[in-house]
C-alpha cells in the first residue's frame, strides 16, 4: 500500500513540475538567431567559380538536418555591386541558416575536391570560410614546386615553398629516415607548413603536393633530401625569425584560405541582413504584412527596399513553423557597421530601428507604440515628465484575461501531453516487464519439459520375439499386439527390430519363407537409450536414426521403449497446456515429402511395394478411372495385412483391393499441432496433405513430430538449444 502511495506522489510531483516546465517553455519559444558565413570557390586552375551552387548543411534547434544553397557572385553581379574582386564569393547572409548553437555547418560544392566546416554562432560576426577547390577530370599534370626554404622559428621550423596551381600540401621529416608528416589541407599556391617541438639536430625531408585533380608530386631534392639543423638557442637563426616575421606580415593575401577570405574583403561592403517581429494587439504574430526599410548611405542618398511578413506555408517551407509573422531583408543593404536603418509598416502602426551589422545579422528593435504612431506622423514623442503624475495607466482587464487565458491554455495542453507522454512510457515499460517475466516462464518450462526423463513417459508393456522364432511367427505376433514392429532378443540382449516394413521386404522382394528363423530376416538395428536420457536426447536419437522407436535398458535389461506416438503425444499435451508456444508455428507443409508414390488401382501390390521402398515413402496413393470413384491411400499397414490374409497371392493382389477407402486428408494450410492432433486419433502414420483438392505431398508422424520439436527448441534462449 505504501509503494502504491509513493507512486501516486511521485507521479504528481512530475506533473507539477512538467506543468512548470511547459509554462516556461509557453512564454520562452521564439525562433533561432542565424548565422551567416561567407567564402570564395575556385576552379582548378585557380580562377573564380562564377554562378556555382554551393551547399550549406546544418542542424536546426529540433535536430532535423535542414539544407541551404546559393551561388557565387558572377563578375557582372560583382561589379553592380561596386565590388568586381568579389567574383566567386558566395553568402549565406539571408537569416536562413538558423542552426543550433555549437553545432557543425558542412559547406560543399559539387564537384569540390573538399568540404568545409564551422561552428554554428547564431547572432554573431559573418564567419569565413576557407576556399573550396574544384575538381577537373581533364586536368592530369600533377603541380610543380618551387622556393623550397626553411625558416627556424619561435615555435618550431617553417617549411615555406610555393606551388603553381592550388594545392594542398604534406611535408615529410625525420632524422635520418621520414618518419613524421605534417600536413596542410587548406588549397592555395603559397604554403607554410609548421613542424613544431623539434630537438636540436639535423633532420631531412621532402614536399608533397595534391591539386585539387587528385594530381600529387614529391619534391625530395633529386632524391637526396632537403635538410636543416635546429640550434639549442635559435643561435645564427635570430635574424631570420626576424625577417619571417615580416615575409608574414606583407603575404597575407598567401594565408590560408579561412584567414586571406577574410583578409581580402572589406567588412563595411558587405550586406545587412535585418529581421524583426511584428505582431497585433492581442500579441499575435501578423502575417502577409507590408514592411519598409529606409537609410541613408554615405553620400546622402535615401534608399528604400521593401518586403512583407512571413505567413505559415512560407514559415512551414523555411523549416521553423514559429517564423510566421518575421519579416527579412536579406540583400542590398550595405552600410558602415552601426548605421541606422528605419523600419515600418504603416497598416500595423510598428515602427523599429536596426544597426548595420555587415556581413551579419540585426535585429529590429520595436518603438513604443505611441511613440511609433507620433514618428509616423512626423509629430515629436511625448515626453515622459508632461504625463500628470497622478494619472495611472488603463489596464486592459478583457485582453489581460485573454491573453492569461492563451497562456494558461498553452500550458494546460503541454502538460496534457507530457501526463500522456508518461502514461505511455509506463504502460509500455509494464508491458515489457511483462513480455520478460513471460518469456522467462516459458524458458523455464521449455526446459522442464525438455529435461523429461525417459523413465517417466516411456512404454512399459514390451513386446519381444525370440531369434529362434520364425518370419511368420513374428508378424503374427504383430498383427495381434497391433504394433508396428518387435524387439528381437538373443537372450536378454535386443539384436534388432523386426518391423512390418522389414516382413514385407523379405517375402515381397527377397522371397523369404514365412518358416525362416529371424536370423535370416531383415532386422534393424536397435536404438538403445538410459533410464535418465532426456526427452531432447530421444528425440534427437530417432531423428538421426530415422527409426520410430528406442530401446530403454537399464542393468542389462530392457525396461521400456519410446516410440515417435510417445514423443508426439507429449507433444500435443504440452502446447494444449502453453498455447503461447503455437506463436510462430510453421504450417504442415513444411513437415511434407512431396515426392508422392502414384499407383493404379489395377497395379499390384509387389510393384507398388518396389516404387515405395525405392523411394523411402510409407504409402503410395491409387488413383481410380471412373470420375464417380474417389482416389485412396495404400498404407505400409494395408500391405502387411493382405500379406497375412493370403501370403501365397498378396504380391498379386491390386492396389485398388487392399488401399484404404475412403482417402482421409490434411489442408495445406494447417498447422503441425491440428496434423499431429489428426494422426493421433485417426491411429496412422500418415496423412495425404491437399491443396486446392490436389494431394501435394505426404506428411509422416515421425516428420510432424520433429519440425515440432525443432519449434519448440527455437523458442529456447540462444544458450539452452
Amino acid at each position: 500500500m505504501d509503494s502504491r502511495k509513493a507512486m501516486k506522489t511521485s507521479f504528481a510531483a512530475i506533473i507539477v513540475a512538467a506543468f512548470i516546465v511547459s509554462a516556461l517553455q509557453a512564454t520562452a519559444a521564439q525562433p533561432a538567431l542565424p548565422t551567416s558565413v561567407y567564402g570564395r570557390i575556385h576552379n582548378a586552375n585557380n580562377t573564380p567559380a562564377e554562378g556555382y551552387i554551393v551547399e550549406a548543411i546544418w542542424t536546426d534547434s529540433s535536430g532535423s538536418q535542414q539544407l541551404s544553397s546559393t551561388k557565387t557572385l558572377t563578375i557582372q553581379d560583382a561589379t553592380a555591386a561596386g565590388h568586381p574582386e568579389y567574383a566567386g564569393y558566395y553568402f549565406f547572409n539571408q537569416g536562413f541558416i538558423q542552426a543550433r548553437e555549437g553545432s557543425q555547418i558542412a559547406i560543399n560544392a559539387p564537384g569540390g575536391a573538399n568540404q568545409e566546416k564551422t561552428t554554428a554562432a547564431p547572432g554573431k560576426e559573418a564567419l569565413p570560410i576557407a576556399l573550396i577547390a574544384l575538381q577537373d577530370p581533364n586536368d592530369r599534370t600533377p603541380p610543380q614546386i618551387s622556393d623550397v626554404q626553411t625558416l627556424q622559428m619561435a615555435n618550431g621550423i617553417q617549411v615555406s615553398f610555393s606551388t603553381d596551381e592550388l594545392a594542398k600540401t604534406e611535408v615529410r621529416h625525420g632524422n635520418s629516415e621520414l618518419q613524421f608528416t605534417a600536413e596542410n589541407n587548406t588549397f592555395q599556391t603559397k604554403h607554410n607548413i609548421l613542424l613544431p617541438g623539434l630537438a636540436p639536430g639535423t633532420f631531412v625531408y621532402e614536399v608533397i603536393a595534391q591539386d585539387s585533380s587528385g594530381n600529387s608530386v614529391a619534391d625530395s631534392n633529386n632524391g637526396s633530401y632537403y635538410s636543416f639543423t635546429v640550434q639549442p638557442n635559435g643561435g645564427q637563426f635570430d635574424d631570420l625569425r626576424n625577417k619571417a616575421a615580416n615575409e608574414q606580415a606583407s603575404q597575407t593575401q598567401n594565408m590560408p584560405a579561412q584567414q586571406a577570405s577574410t583578409l581580402a574583403i572589406n567588412p563595411n561592403n558587405l550586406p545587412t541582413s535585418i529581421y524583426g517581429l511584428i505582431k497585433d494587439e492581442e500579441g499575435d504574430p501578423v502575417a502577409d504584412a507590408e514592411v519598409d526599410a529606409e537609410w541613408v548611405d554615405e553620400q546622402g542618398k535615401l534608399h528604400r527596399l521593401r518586403t512583407e511578413t512571413l505567413n505559415p506555408e512560407q514559415a512551414e517551407k523555411l523549416g521553423n513553423p514559429e517564423l510566421k509573422g518575421y519579416y527579412f531583408f536579406r540583400e542590398n543593404i550595405t552600410l558602415p557597421s552601426g548605421t541606422e536603418v528605419t523600419i515600418s509598416s504603416p497598416e500595423k502602426s510598428y515602427l523599429a530601428t536596426a544597426k548595420a551589422n555587415p556581413g551579419g545579422s540585426s535585429q529590429a528593435e520595436a518603438k513604443k507604440a505611441v511613440d511609433a504612431a507620433k514618428e509616423q506622423k512626423n509629430e515629436p514623442a511625448e515626453k515622459p515628465q508632461q504625463k500628470p503624475a497622478a494619472k495611472k495607466p488603463k489596464i486592459d482587464i478583457a485582453k489581460a484575461l485573454l491573453q492569461t487565458a492563451r497562456w494558461l491554455a498553452k500550458a494546460l495542453a503541454a502538460t496534457l501531453f507530457v501526463s500522456l507522454l508518461l502514461m505511455f512510457t509506463a504502460s509500455f515499460w509494464y508491458y515489457f516487464n511483462k513480455k520478460i517475466t513471460e518469456q522467462k516462464k516459458l524458458s523455464n518450462q521449455l526446459k522442464k519439459f525438455f529435461s523429461r526423463k525417459a523413465n517417466t513417459f516411456m512404454t512399459t508393456q514390451i513386446t519381444n520375439i525370440k531369434a529362434d522364432k520364425t518370419i511368420g511367427e513374428a508378424a503374427q505376433l504383430i498383427t495381434e499386439k497391433e504394433k508396428t514392429g518387435v524387439i528381437v532378443t538373443e537372450g536378454k540382449k535386443p539384436i534388432g527390430w523386426v518391423t512390418e516394413r522389414t516382413i514385407i521386404e523379405d517375402i515381397l522382394i527377397y522371397n523369404l519363407p514365412q518358416s525362416d528363423e529371424l536370423r535370416k530376416a531383415t532386422l534393424l538395428k536397435p536404438v538403445v537409450l538410459k533410464p535418465d536420457a532426456t526427452l531432447a536426447d530421444a528425440g534427437s536419437k530417432l531423428e538421426s536414426s530415422g527409426q520410430r522407436a528406442a530401446i530403454i535398458m537399464s542393468e542389462g535389461k530392457i525396461t521400456g521403449i519410446i516410440t515417435v506416438t510417445d514423443i508426439a503425444e507429449q507433444l500435443r499435451y504440452f502446447y494444449d497446456t502453453h498455447p503461447a508456444t503455437m506463436i510462430g508455428l510453421p504450417a504442415i507443409a513444411t513437415a511434407v515429402k512431396k515426392g508422392i508414390v502414384k499407383a493404379k488401382k489395377d497395379s499390384s501390390l509387389k510393384d507398388v511395394w518396389k516404387a515405395m521402398s525405392s523411394s523411402n515413402s510409407d504409402c503410395a496413393v491409387v488413383y481410380r478411372d471412373s470420375p464417380g470413384e474417389r482416389d485412396s491411400i495404400l498404407t505400409e499397414r494395408d500391405i502387411f495385412m493382405e500379406l497375412m490374409k493370403n501370403p501365397k497371392r498378396a504380391a498379386y493382389t491390386k492396389a485398388a483391393l487392399a488401399a484404404k477407402q475412403p482417402i482421409i486428408t490434411a489442408s495445406w494450410k494447417s498447422n503441425l499441432i491440428d496434423t499431429n492432433e489428426a494422426m493421433l486419433k485417426a491411429g496412422t502414420k500418415t496423412l495425404p496433405v491437399s491443396n486446392q483438392g490436389r494431394i501435394e505431398g505426404i506428411a509422416t508422424l515421425e516428420e510432424v513430430t520433429m519440425q515440432m520439436l525443432s519449434h519448440l527448441r527455437s523458442l529456447l534462449p540462444w544458450e539452452l538449444r
